[in-house]
């Protein structure tokens, strides 16, 4: 509703996605357009890894419940190979009463491998970023309009994992992981395994996510 209300308020308007550019357009009185969010590359270097080593899944930002953290958390416990292999990191600001629910969640279903790193500098997202190997970037519900960290995530050559709704769906299907809006944890289970196994297919999908994000999001369109 808050997108229907500013947008009654206002001369134009300009949508980051397509998603809710019509809405913007039924409500706003002046012309509506729609233009990516602009944000600059890190170059972050790729981080190939070799078969049967942890690979590391990351989510950046603020650790609210519409980051779907428990539900990564719940499908790493669903898999054998997950536990095993599969490292995630959480790397921003996290309230204290939800950091201590979403550590008593892993420990009652025996996940190790969890890492709270709280808030951090530039630097040290960028080295985040660089020991990582999938960026999980779900939302449910999804609230904003352009998503950074995804943005970042392609921009670092990463496979990152979405939710198929809002500004997530209208990424290119074959550079992004997509799960049904509702994050169904079968689902997110599937293809944490699939990219854990299958190194050649996080490299590549990330390169060719990386080239196009360069060019979508470039700072001088």
């Amino acid at each position: 509703p808050m997108t229907e209300w500013f947008a009654r308020r206002c001369r134009a308007a300009v949508a980051h996605s397509d998603f809710y550019a019509e809405r913007l357009g039924n409500s706003c009185a002046g012309p509506v357009g729609v233009a990516p969010l602009p944000w600059p590359s890190r170059g972050i270097p790729d981080r190939p890894s070799p078969p049967g080593e942890t690979v590391a899944a990351i989510t950046v930002g603020v650790m609210n419940r519409n980051k779907c953290v428990e539900d990564v958390i719940r499908a790493i416990a669903a898999s054998p190979l997950l536990r095993e292999r599969l490292r995630y990191d959480l790397v921003g600001p996290v309230e204290p009463d939800e950091q201590t629910r979403l550590e008593a969640i892993t420990a009652d279903l025996g996940v190790g491998n969890v890492t709270f790193h709280g808030p951090v500098d530039d630097t040290n997202l960028e080295r985040h970023l660089e020991a990582s190997d999938i960026v999980c970037c779900l939302r449910n519900p999804v609230l904003e309009g352009a998503s950074a960290s995804a943005i970042e995530g392609l921009l670092s050559g990463r496979p990152i994992v979405v939710a198929d709704a809002g500004f997530y769906a209208d990424l290119p299907d074959d550079l992004a992981f997509k799960v049904a809006a509702d994050v169904p944890i079968s689902a997110l289970t599937a293809i944490l395994e699939r990219l854990v196994e299958d190194e050649p297919l996080r490299r590549e999908t990330g390169a060719r996510a990386r080239r196009w994000a360069v060019e979508r999001f470039n700072m001088s369109r």
